[in-house]
């Protein structure tokens, strides 16, 4: 980039730096008094020379800036990152639905086994029950002893 070749004569600028804070060219409303001061060739070559120095800190931290570029995540590899977070949130997931499924299965078969073992002998009611039938078998009757016969 070229720049444009000095001027000998003075400059008349919109604005002059002064101190740091720019006065208006026309005075304004705020009772400012009008700045007819023009700007001097070493006034304007001290300017162009902070300026310089400006543009070469902004160069040095641009180079910086595309140093750090080559370490950057591509979109490509933000994908696959992504992709890979996903796949692992799905995988734990389903562990997760597999192991809770298989607690309440287990759960369940303890829930049932332990009701059935803590379940109390069944009993008959005895109201409901027909007396017991007792048959009375009589004894034989013997036949008187007779005499011995001969």
């Amino acid at each position: 980039m070229s720049r444009p070749q000095p001027i000998e004569n003075v400059i008349d600028f919109m604005t002059k730096i002064d101190k740091g804070r720019p006065r208006r060219y026309d005075g304004g409303n705020d009772g400012d008094p009008p700045v007819t001061d023009y700007v001097t060739h070493a006034e304007f070559a001290d300017a162009m020379h902070r300026i310089d120095g400006r543009f070469a800190q902004v160069d040095q931290r641009f180079a910086r800036v595309e140093s750090r570029l080559d370490q950057t995540a591509t979109k490509e590899d933000v994908a696959s990152v992504k992709a890979e977070i996903h796949r692992g949130i799905v995988e734990t997931q389903r562990w997760m639905i597999a192991t809770v499924v298989g607690l309440f299965i287990g759960f369940g078969g303890l829930f049932m086994a332990m009701t059935n073992a803590l379940k109390p002998a069944a009993t008959q009611p005895a109201a409901a029950t027909a007396p017991p039938v007792i048959i009375n078998v009589p004894a034989p009757v013997l036949a008187p002893p007779s005499a011995p016969t001969q």
